[in-house]
C-alpha cells in the first residue's frame, strides 16, 4: 500500500496510507472474530482489500493520464504493476465475495473458478516480474 504515496500525495493527506493501514487491520479483526470465524474463508477482508487496491489502481491511471510528463510504457515499473494489480484485483472480486456459498454447495465449478484464480495469478507475478525487469534496467 505504501508504493502508493505518490498518489496520496496527489489526491490526499500524506496520512490517509497510514489510517488505511490501521482501518483495514481494525476491519479484518474484527471481521474474523464476529462475523467471520476461522472455520469459513475471510471473503469479506480479501473483498474489501482487492476493492481497495483496485481503487488505488484507478487514482493511478488518472494520475498518469492527467500528467503531461510524457513516458513510454516500457520505461514505466508503476505502469506494470498497477495494470497487474488492476487486472488481478478486478478478476477475482467476484470470486472472493462468493467463494463461501460455492463452498457450501459443494459445486462442481469450484475448480474451474479456482483455475480463473490461478490464471489471474500467474498473470499478476508476470507484471510484477515485467515491473521488476525495467525497474533493474534503470538502475
Amino acid at each position: 500500500m505504501l508504493i502508493y504515496r505518490p498518489v496520496f500525495n496527489y489526491y490526499f493527506s500524506s496520512y490517509v496510507p497510514y489510517l488505511l493501514i490501521l482501518g483495514y487491520t481494525a476491519f479484518a479483526v474484527s471481521n474474523m472474530l464476529f462475523f467471520q470465524p476461522l472455520s469459513t474463508f475471510n471473503s469479506n477482508s480479501i473483498g474489501l482489500s482487492l476493492s481497495v487496491f483496485m481503487a488505488l489502481s484507478l487514482l493511478f491511471f488518472h494520475k498518469d493520464l492527467t500528467s503531461s510528463v510524457n513516458l513510454t510504457v516500457k520505461n514505466r515499473p508503476m505502469l506494470w504493476l498497477n495494470t497487474g494489480i488492476f487486472l488481478y484485483s478486478s478478476g477475482t472480486l467476484l470470486l472472493f465475495l462468493f467463494i463461501n456459498p460455492m463452498i457450501e454447495s459443494g459445486s462442481g465449478i469450484l475448480p474451474l473458478v479456482w483455475s480463473l484464480n490461478v490464471f489471474l495469478n500467474v498473470l499478476l507475478n508476470g507484471f510484477y516480474a515485467m515491473a521488476l525487469w525495467i525497474k533493474a534496467k534503470e538502475e
